[in-house]
């Protein structure tokens, strides 16, 4: 909450450059790779283009128990494909413009065949348009940054009972158009930074489905979100740049609007709405943020951190009805946003050069935290009813703790120069505390959060073969809101391992050469991924879990030119 991740593509640096790999693992796991790229200078300024491909699929694996298979499970496959396309010209060193487009499309089947061809799946096309420009001069510096996303969802649901004739299909579309802008502005001024801007977005969700088998039911829903922003922060440093202190506040304002549902028919808890136009609804929050960082030393530093965040609800937790993963997701139009006051400090310290350790505990309190929560059970379709709502307030609080340490650094023993051993453990509470709509989940967790959780291992580069083994341990889950027992996920560790070289052994051109070997699950444990087990009869073998992989491994080899 109150963050943002920005992925940004390579920008060429060369009049021609680019990569390609493939793989081949598991299940007969195909993935391809291609990047070409190049630009017309190779100093600061001049025009670059780049392009990128890829392709996966997957045969898949049957993802449900024995005990829980039917005549009509399958595996669960895999096919989705992307191409990227990058322009740019950079007129200056620091001013730069900007278009790329992206498309990527997706299918997975979902482990069930009856009639429908390739069985119940769902998949997803999206595009990507966004254009930006860069700018800077004598201290100042800005971005202008205008995006449109589409994305097309379209997914066939078929379940069927103890005879033909109660079989019934429903096939389910979804347009989500996302569009909008952001832009700020920054100025140096002796130790201060300072930076404002304004966020704009507006997304449209269209949803229909239609039941292919009697009654023939045709379902539709809509909704619009508007979001505004504008924000402005101070950043100084100070003592020689010892002491950095930042100081924020941002403003949002969000909009919901054209919100309805309409049925031609009434067929169970799925349908129940008819002909809803929902209410609009408006919110609106100031989020303050400060945060300080103090080096003592080059080697240690430490920071603290307070931060308000706001968070308006998804389109499709407040007006979308549909199949979700074994379940039925209701609309909750009434639903609200979310609020969370957040509190953070940790510290890195290098006591020595082959030696990092990190750690950091933090605090949140989540006001009206939006919850998925078990709120009935179809009888007729077989599947349990879920829904987003404001369960309460939730605290949030926990640490993380990190470790990089290099035993061979200062040895002159060329093969074990670049050893890495690393260890990180988190824990983490998420609990809620005071729910007056639910209150049977007070002090209960909230569903996939492990309290514990650790990584632990090492990476060898060397001239012989590279290689990297991890332990990832996940402790305890629960998979519903109530913590029940028969829906919990118990504690399991997977070791995953890589081994990798080039062929510098081939000259100049095999320095280029990468091939790799992967093996994930190493020791083949199997555990459950997720349990949804029917509110009414949770040892029924409609009991919906799902089984990891297992072992898998995967053959890779590439080339950069």
């Amino acid at each position: 909450m109150g963050g943002v991740i920005n992925i940004i593509t390579v920008k060429p640096t060369k009049y021609f450059e680019g990569s390609t790999s493939a793989s081949y693992g598991t299940d007969a796991d195909w993935q391809l790779r291609g990047v070409a790229a190049g630009r017309t200078s190779e100093d600061k300024t001049g025009v670059y283009a780049r392009v990128s491909a890829w392709s996966h699929t997957n045969r898949g694996y049957t993802e449900v128990p024995y005990q829980q298979q039917t005549m009509w499970s399958r595996k669960s496959f895999l096919d989705e494909k992307a191409i990227n396309n990058k322009i740019g010209w950079d007129l200056t060193p620091t001013n730069n413009l900007e278009f790329q487009y992206t498309h990527d499309e997706q299918t997975i089947g979902e482990g069930k065949q009856i009639f429908a061809y390739l069985g119940q799946q769902r998949g997803y096309t999206t595009d990507d348009w966004q254009g930006k420009f860069t700018f800077g001069y004598e201290g100042w510096s800005g971005l202008v940054n205008v995006y449109l996303n589409d994305i097309h969802y379209d997914r066939v649901n078929e379940s069927i009972g103890n005879t033909l004739a109660s079989y019934s299909r429903t096939d389910s579309t979804v347009e989500r158009t996302n569009y909008g802008f952001l832009t700020n502005i920054s100025r140096v001024w002796g130790p201060n930074t300072f930076t404002a801007g304004v966020d704009y977005k507006d997304g449209i969700m269209d949803g229909n489905d239609y039941t292919r088998t009697a009654p023939w039911v045709f379902a539709t829903d809509c909704g619009r979100l508007r979001n505004v922003g504008v924000f402005g922060q101070d950043q100084i440093r100070l003592f020689d740049e010892k002491l950095i202190f930042l100081g924020g506040l941002r403003y949002d304002n969000a909009t919901t609007y054209d919100g309805y549902y309409a049925t031609n028919g009434n067929r169970s808890p799925y349908f129940a709405k008819y002909n809803a136009q929902y209410e609009d609804h408006t919110w609106d929050d100031l989020s303050p943020r400060i945060s300080a960082k103090y080096f003592f030393m080059p080697n240690l530093s430490a920071y603290a951190s307070y931060g308000h965040a706001f968070r308006a609800p998804l389109l499709d937790d407040m007006y979308r009805t549909g199949y979700q993963m074994r379940s039925i997701k209701m609309s909750n139009p009434s639903l609200g946003p979310e609020r969370s006051d957040s509190f953070e400090i940790g510290s890195d310290y290098q006591p020595v050069d082959n030696l990092k350790l990190s750690g950091s505990g933090y605090y949140s309190q989540v006001y009206d935290y939006m919850g998925t929560v078990t709120v009935g059970y179809d009888s007729t379709l077989r599947y349990n009813l879920m829904q987003v709502q404001n369960i309460g307030t939730v605290h949030i609080w926990g640490m993380e703790l990190a470790a990089e340490y290099d035993p061979f650094k200062f040895m002159d023993i060329d093969l074990l120069k670049k050893m890495t051993l690393f260890a990180n453990y988190t824990y983490n509470e998420s609990r809620v505390v005071d729910s007056s709509e639910r209150p049977d989940l007070n002090g209960k967790l909230v569903p996939y959060v492990p309290l514990h959780s650790f990584n632990v291992g090492y990476t060898w580069l060397n001239r012989f073969i590279n290689n990297r083994v991890a332990l990832q341990y996940i402790g305890t889950t629960y998979a519903d809101e109530t913590n029940t027992s028969y829906n919990k996920i118990d504690p399991h560790a997977i070791i995953n391992a890589k081994l990798w070289r080039n062929f510098d052994f081939l000259g100049k051109y095999g320095e280029n050469v990468t091939m790799s070997f992967t093996v994930e699950n190493l020791l083949d444990s199997r555990y459950f991924t997720a349990r949804n087990n029917s509110v009414s009869s949770p040892t029924s073998v409609n009991a919906n879990e799902t089984l990891n992989v297992g072992r898998t491994m995967y053959l890779e080899m590439s080339c950069k030119f």
